[in-house]
Protein backbone atom coordinates (compact mmCIF):
# COMPACT_ATOMS: atom_id res chain seq x y z
CA UNK A 1 0.00 0.00 0.00
CA UNK A 2 1.25 3.44 -1.08
CA UNK A 3 0.53 6.18 1.41
CA UNK A 4 -0.48 9.89 -1.04
CA UNK A 5 0.09 12.06 1.97
CA UNK A 6 3.32 14.61 1.31
CA UNK A 7 6.66 13.44 2.50
CA UNK A 8 6.83 16.42 5.07
CA UNK A 9 9.35 17.28 7.65
CA UNK A 10 8.85 19.97 9.99
CA UNK A 11 11.30 22.39 10.75
CA UNK A 12 8.85 23.54 13.71
CA UNK A 13 5.68 21.74 15.00
CA UNK A 14 2.52 23.94 13.42
CA UNK A 15 1.40 26.73 15.57
CA UNK A 16 -1.75 26.83 14.79
CA UNK A 17 -5.02 25.28 12.74
CA UNK A 18 -4.55 26.58 10.01
CA UNK A 19 -1.07 25.38 9.86
CA UNK A 20 -2.25 21.84 10.27
CA UNK A 21 -4.64 22.56 7.92
CA UNK A 22 -2.16 23.59 4.90
CA UNK A 23 -0.58 20.06 5.82
CA UNK A 24 -3.08 18.02 4.54
CA UNK A 25 -3.94 16.09 1.65
CA UNK A 26 -5.62 17.68 -1.33
CA UNK A 27 -9.62 16.59 -0.96
CA UNK A 28 -8.94 15.85 2.65
CA UNK A 29 -12.64 16.88 4.06
CA UNK A 30 -11.77 19.29 7.13
CA UNK A 31 -12.81 22.90 7.25
CA UNK A 32 -11.27 25.18 10.31
CA UNK A 33 -13.64 27.47 11.92
CA UNK A 34 -12.71 29.79 14.91
CA UNK A 35 -9.28 27.98 14.90
CA UNK A 36 -10.80 24.58 15.37
CA UNK A 37 -10.11 21.57 12.63
CA UNK A 38 -13.48 20.19 11.47
CA UNK A 39 -13.63 16.93 9.91
CA UNK A 40 -16.48 15.91 9.31
CA UNK A 41 -16.97 12.21 7.66
CA UNK A 42 -17.82 11.66 3.91
CA UNK A 43 -21.20 12.53 2.72
CA UNK A 44 -23.73 10.06 2.53
CA UNK A 45 -25.66 8.84 -0.94
CA UNK A 46 -28.80 10.62 -0.29
CA UNK A 47 -26.60 13.89 0.54
CA UNK A 48 -24.94 14.07 -2.57
CA UNK A 49 -28.15 12.91 -5.06
CA UNK A 50 -29.65 16.55 -3.34
CA UNK A 51 -26.00 18.13 -3.79
CA UNK A 52 -25.90 17.41 -7.31
CA UNK A 53 -29.41 18.19 -8.31
CA UNK A 54 -29.14 21.53 -6.52
CA UNK A 55 -26.17 22.86 -8.21
CA UNK A 56 -26.56 21.18 -11.56
CA UNK A 57 -30.05 23.47 -11.93
CA UNK A 58 -27.86 26.43 -10.55
CA UNK A 59 -24.84 25.70 -12.92
CA UNK A 60 -26.83 25.95 -15.87
CA UNK A 61 -28.84 28.60 -15.22
CA UNK A 62 -25.85 31.09 -13.75
CA UNK A 63 -24.09 29.37 -17.31
CA UNK A 64 -26.76 30.26 -19.92
CA UNK A 65 -27.04 33.45 -18.47
CA UNK A 66 -22.87 34.24 -18.21
CA UNK A 67 -23.87 35.34 -14.71
CA UNK A 68 -20.65 33.90 -12.98
CA UNK A 69 -19.89 30.41 -11.35
CA UNK A 70 -21.41 27.45 -9.29
CA UNK A 71 -19.30 24.32 -7.84
CA UNK A 72 -19.82 21.69 -5.25
CA UNK A 73 -18.05 20.19 -1.93
CA UNK A 74 -15.03 19.70 -1.59
CA UNK A 75 -13.70 23.26 -2.42
CA UNK A 76 -11.77 25.08 0.63
CA UNK A 77 -13.45 28.70 0.62
CA UNK A 78 -10.64 30.76 2.80
CA UNK A 79 -12.63 33.44 4.70
CA UNK A 80 -9.77 34.79 6.47
CA UNK A 81 -6.75 33.50 7.91
CA UNK A 82 -8.58 31.13 10.66
CA UNK A 83 -11.82 30.21 8.72
CA UNK A 84 -11.70 27.67 6.04
CA UNK A 85 -15.21 26.17 4.85
CA UNK A 86 -16.57 24.03 2.76
CA UNK A 87 -19.86 24.50 1.62
CA UNK A 88 -21.69 21.92 -0.36
CA UNK A 89 -22.67 24.38 -3.37
CA UNK A 90 -21.68 27.65 -4.04
CA UNK A 91 -21.98 30.72 -6.45
CA UNK A 92 -20.08 33.28 -7.14
CA UNK A 93 -21.45 35.70 -9.13
CA UNK A 94 -19.49 37.39 -12.25
CA UNK A 95 -19.10 40.50 -10.41
CA UNK A 96 -17.23 38.84 -7.57
CA UNK A 97 -14.86 36.31 -9.86
CA UNK A 98 -11.82 37.75 -8.49
CA UNK A 99 -12.55 36.39 -5.12
CA UNK A 100 -10.98 33.13 -7.21
CA UNK A 101 -6.94 33.40 -6.70
CA UNK A 102 -4.56 31.22 -8.12
CA UNK A 103 -7.22 28.36 -8.28
CA UNK A 104 -8.50 28.96 -4.66
CA UNK A 105 -11.36 31.27 -3.21
CA UNK A 106 -10.48 33.64 -1.27
CA UNK A 107 -13.26 35.30 0.18
CA UNK A 108 -16.85 35.36 0.60
CA UNK A 109 -19.32 33.61 -2.54
CA UNK A 110 -21.99 35.12 -3.03
CA UNK A 111 -24.22 31.78 -1.74
CA UNK A 112 -23.55 28.86 -0.13
CA UNK A 113 -25.60 26.37 0.54
CA UNK A 114 -25.13 23.74 2.93
CA UNK A 115 -27.64 20.48 2.62
CA UNK A 116 -28.36 18.73 6.08
CA UNK A 117 -25.98 15.57 6.52
CA UNK A 118 -26.21 13.22 9.04
CA UNK A 119 -23.62 15.03 11.40
CA UNK A 120 -26.80 17.67 12.24
CA UNK A 121 -25.66 19.12 15.19
CA UNK A 122 -22.60 20.28 13.34
CA UNK A 123 -24.38 21.82 10.42
CA UNK A 124 -26.84 23.66 12.46
CA UNK A 125 -24.96 24.37 15.37
CA UNK A 126 -21.26 25.09 15.13
CA UNK A 127 -20.97 25.54 11.19
CA UNK A 128 -24.68 27.73 10.90
CA UNK A 129 -23.99 30.19 13.48
CA UNK A 130 -20.66 30.73 12.20
CA UNK A 131 -21.95 31.53 8.62
CA UNK A 132 -24.44 33.94 9.77
CA UNK A 133 -21.42 35.88 11.28
CA UNK A 134 -20.58 36.34 7.13
CA UNK A 135 -24.42 37.76 5.95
Amino acid sequence: MHSTAPNIKLKLPPRSAMEVFEMLPEGTLAEVINNTIYMPPAPTFSHQVVNLDIAVELRNFMKGKDLGECVVAPIDVYLDDKNVVQPDVLVISKANLAIIKNDKIKGVPDLVIEVLSTNRTYDLKDKKSFMKLLA
